[in-house]
């Protein structure tokens, strides 16, 4: 949270850049919390809803879908949303900026209460708005061919590699050749984990990479045929399980604007299939290290420890384990190229006694590589392991300092 000017906060989104009022339209802070009560609107009153001026600013307005799909957090359930962040804005619909094409009385908001699902209203209806500053509205959204013959797609904003066919497909140069299969989730996860295209790295992209690229495809645009031949509208399964019954349930998302992202049993078959990505959101392309197979993502959004090891960890991964001098060393030479701040994030922390560090993949604490003097707990608080760019050696940090990460992603 960014303190801003004139005593009113915001909240700024690490992923994506974008900064949000932390009260919607109506409510005012009062020092410490949001207060009165959340005005609604129409949705052609969403144009004129945020203007004036909030912590300094006055170039505030109402998000596009894309943006206001960024809040919504499917590992809570009513509301789906960051309540730390977000608490003022309650579980109730919440108006986006974008219209259902071709029927002007009908636009797209996010019911945050249950689920957070897509709701197509009457443009009548009285909803909620937040509002946003920074950051691109939605626009065309270009794709580069890479991969053996053109077999996969790169998203050149977020840099996740994608599978231009769905499982059960070919690549045959030019298109996508065979019949798609319809999958349960647990054979998704495991088949999107297999090698592909001469490559690891491979998984079951989550709810929230697979609806934005849904509605980059659609937003009043043409689906994207070309980076993805024979887009289908049927659902596709993602790897997010459904908050409210994890054993059993998982999120699908359909490829066409006017229905929903909706929870799936995991065992269900019928008209659900798989597309597959490699890669994490805001961080580097991964690199193997030849010594043990493993592929290494630098993550430069800067997070506390915990929340870097959330963000590894939701993508098939975790925060890397250095565990003898030949990973340390091929880190240190990942951070050197990547790195922008002074240390980064990698995976061990001492949860009890002083002294007692621990890798979160469970590998024995065998071998280390500390500065000088390290780790010297500086405060009685500094309890988790961070990497120098320079000379790849380690300090003990405060758990709560921002900075970038290494995910490591195991190959059995």
């Amino acid at each position: 949270m960014r303190a801003g000017t004139s005593g009113q906060p915001t909240v700024i989104d690490q992923f994506s850049g974008l900064e949000w009022r932390i009260c919607p339209v109506g409510k005012t802070w009062s020092g410490t919390a949001c207060t009165g009560t959340a005005t609604t609107a129409s949705f052609s009153a969403t144009a004129t809803s945020c203007r004036g001026s909030w912590g300094g600013y006055s170039d505030w307005r109402a998000p596009t879908l894309d943006e206001l799909e960024t809040l919504v957090d499917r590992s809570h359930a009513s509301p789906a949303i960051d309540n730390a962040s977000f608490s003022s804005y309650g579980p109730g619909m919440m108006w986006s900026t974008t219209p259902i094409p071709g029927d002007p009385g009908h636009a797209v908001e996010i019911f945050f209460g249950e689920k957070g699902h897509e709701w197509q209203d009457s443009t009548s209806f009285q909803g909620t708005v937040a509002c946003v500053r920074r950051g691109a509205t939605a626009g065309p959204r270009r794709f580069s061919t890479v991969g053996p013959g053109g077999a996969v797609v790169r998203d050149d904003f977020s840099g996740l590699e994608w599978d231009r066919c769905l499982l059960g497909e070919t690549w045959d140069g030019t298109t996508c050749t065979g019949t798609s299969t319809q999958v349960s989730w647990t054979d998704a996860m495991a088949d999107c984990g297999e090698n592909r295209h001469g490559s690891t790295g491979w998984r079951l992209p989550t709810v929230r990479e697979l609806r934005l690229l849904r509605n980059w495809c659609e937003l009043g645009q043409s689906p994207d045929t070309v980076a993805f031949p024979g887009l289908t509208e049927q659902y596709h399964w993602t790897s997010t399980e459904y908050a409210d019954d994890p054993t059993n349930s998982a999120w699908g998302v359909q490829f066409i604007f006017r229905t929903y992202s909706r929870d799936f049993l995991k065992t269900s078959v019928t008209d659900l299939y798989a597309r597959c990505v490699r890669g994490i959101p805001g961080c580097t392309e991964g690199v193997i290290n030849p010594l043990n197979g493993n592929t290494y993502f630098y993550c430069r959004v800067p997070l506390a420890w915990a929340a870097a090891q959330a963000y590894c960890a939701e993508h098939g991964t975790h925060l890397a384990s250095l565990t003898d001098a030949g990973e340390a060393a091929f880190a240190a030479g990942l951070l050197a190229r990547h790195a922008t701040a002074t240390n980064s994030w990698v995976g061990a922390s001492e949860p009890g006694a002083e002294g007692s560090w621990t890798w979160v993949s469970g590998e024995p604490w065998a071998y280390t590589r500390w500065n000088p003097g390290q780790p010297d707990d500086h405060l009685g608080n500094e309890d988790c392991l961070g990497v120098d760019r320079g000379s790849g050696n380690w300090n003990d940090f405060t758990c709560s300092n921002l900075v970038g990460f290494v995910c490591e992603l195991e190959i059995p």
